[in-house]
Parts: C-alpha cells; sequence; structure tokens
C-alpha cells in the first residue's frame, strides 16, 4: 500500500553537514520510501555530498555513514531496505570526523 505525501525528517551531521550545504531539513516522497530512497534522494543534485557519503565500490553509503531511523542504527532493522514510514527522522552521520 502506497502512502500519499510522505514527509522524512533529514539530520545531516559532521563532515556530511558542510558538504551537503545543511540545505534540506525533510523531504517528500509520492509514496513511502525505503532509507535507500532518502539517501539517494538526498544526494541529488549535490555531486560533493555524493563525493563524501557513496562509496562506489559497494554501492552504498553504509562504509562512510551511520544512518539511524527514529534513533534506532538501520544496520539493526532491514538495513538500507528499511521502510521509512511518514513524520519519521533519518539521521546520517559521517563515520569519519575530526578531533
Amino acid at each position: 500500500m502506497s502512502l500519499v505525501g510522505v514527509r522524512v525528517k533529514i539530520r545531516v551531521l559532521g563532515v556530511l553537514r558542510s558538504a551537503s550545504e545543511g540545505a534540506v531539513d525533510s523531504l517528500c516522497f509520492a509514496g513511502e520510501p525505503t532509507v535507500r530512497d532518502v539517501v539517494l534522494r538526498l544526494m541529488e543534485g549535490s555531486p560533493e555530498l555524493r563525493s563524501v557519503l557513496w562509496d562506489e565500490a559497494v554501492g552504498s553509503p553504509v562504509p562512510n555513514a551511520l544512518i539511524m531511523l527514529g534513533g534506532i542504527e538501520v544496520g539493526n532493522l532491514e538495513g538500507l531496505e528499511t521502510t521509512v514510514p511518514d513524520g519519521s527522522e533519518v539521521v546520517v552521520l559521517s563515520v569519519t570526523h575530526g578531533g
């Protein structure tokens, strides 16, 4: 079943925030997206964010980022195929950070 007007709150933290220019605070989808859908949409139009977030060798952001849905790391759910309900918060945190 597809939902209409699904809004997902986005928080990008660490070095990824500067790459994303902090411009995105939410995304809207016509139906219920997966975490992968959210990440791909987040990277649209931002080559800099894609270059630091997406690992082309494995086709995933997982080596470069910790992704949480509702405060739970998505690896503990269904990974990038986890369905993101309306009103949820997705947090993307770089695993690389300064000290």
